[in-house]
């Protein structure tokens, strides 16, 4: 078992935040690759889409999940690993013990093209139907999906939504709700403030996050005082905020707003067996009606935005 150590911070300030994060992630990989769980050979995925289009974008959407799934690197889980099914680019970044100037556009440019290359499509999808409503897409090929009988994928999309992970963005066989409490541990102390880091560069207008309670809370501190039951969904109960966190029937779904955070909109969806808005069709009228009203709040709210730079 390797040796996990502190990671030196004075390397990462001379340069812009977006790069020292990257480089802290990638210092993160090389110091637990060796891990069983971590998956070797491949790459920390920060980031998942167009992150210059995000920046540009006149709402700035973030969608959130835990950690990079085995499946960025293998069709199949008989498969072998490959950074070359998903990110070709970054193949000439691997094994590179601290990443160049030349590196870090390289690795900037595999995660910027990912949706363009080959996405995960059958798990993005259920991101990707909702963002729709929110008039956003991922690009690329998402962007070109259907998924009503009105061919929304030929809609002009005025956002494009990026995709980041909250526990870590190292990529782990199994994935992290299913990795062992010493394994995540031993993540976390190395990778624990790199969302906090991220999600501060990315200033985002709206959070879509699918997990438990206790992730949400942990770093978001929802409570019913910024709740708005008006943006929300529930099915089989109108107490929205109160329906058991614990209840994996497939039939209970549900969409929670917190609209009181003080620079962002927070939308919460269940999560059933690893699916973002669990419970609910891709093309789910309920699911549409409220992010339909979420995006005119919204568009209220965040009316007169500039682009960031990173």
């Amino acid at each position: 078992m390797p040796q996990f150590g502190r990671l030196n911070e004075d390397n990462f300030t001379t340069m812009s935040p977006i790069n020292a994060i990257i480089q802290k992630s990638w210092s993160v990989y090389q110091m637990l690759n060796q891990m069983h769980c971590v998956i070797q050979n491949v790459i920390p995925i920060l980031w998942f889409g167009d992150l210059d289009a995000y920046c540009n974008s006149s709402i700035r959407i973030v969608t959130i999940g835990l950690n990079p799934s085995n499946f960025e690197f293998q069709d199949k889980p008989c498969e072998s690993f490959n950074v070359n099914l998903r990110f070709p680019a970054a193949n000439a970044i691997i094994g590179k013990s601290k990443l160049s100037s030349k590196e870090l556009i390289i690795y900037r440019f595999a995660m910027n093209n990912y949706f363009i290359i080959n996405p995960y499509i059958n798990w993005f999808k259920w991101h990707e139907s909702a963002l729709r409503q929110l008039c956003a897409t991922y690009g690329g090929k998402m962007s070109r999906l259907n998924f009503s009988n009105n061919n929304d994928s030929q809609v002009h999309f005025t956002n494009t939504a990026i995709h980041i992970d909250i526990e870590t963005p190292i990529p782990t066989n199994p994935t992290w709700g299913n990795l062992c409490k010493d394994c995540q541990q031993k993540i976390t102390n190395l990778s624990a403030d790199i969302f906090k880091r991220l999600i501060n560069v990315l200033n985002p207008h709206v959070i879509i996050i699918a997990s438990n309670a206790h992730i949400a809370n942990t770093h978001f501190g929802i409570s019913s005082k910024g709740f708005d039951s008006n943006l929300s969904y529930n099915k089989h109960s109108s107490n929205y905020l109160y329906l058991p966190n614990t209840d994996s029937s497939h039939t209970v779904s549900y969409i929670r707003t917190y609209t009181t955070l003080p620079d962002y909109t927070l939308l919460w969806v269940k999560n059933y067996n690893g699916t973002p808005f669990g419970g609910m069709k891709l093309n789910d009228p309920n699911k549409n009606t409220t992010l339909i009203a979420i995006n005119k709040h919204i568009q209220n709210k965040f009316f007169n935005t500039k682009p960031i730079i990173l």
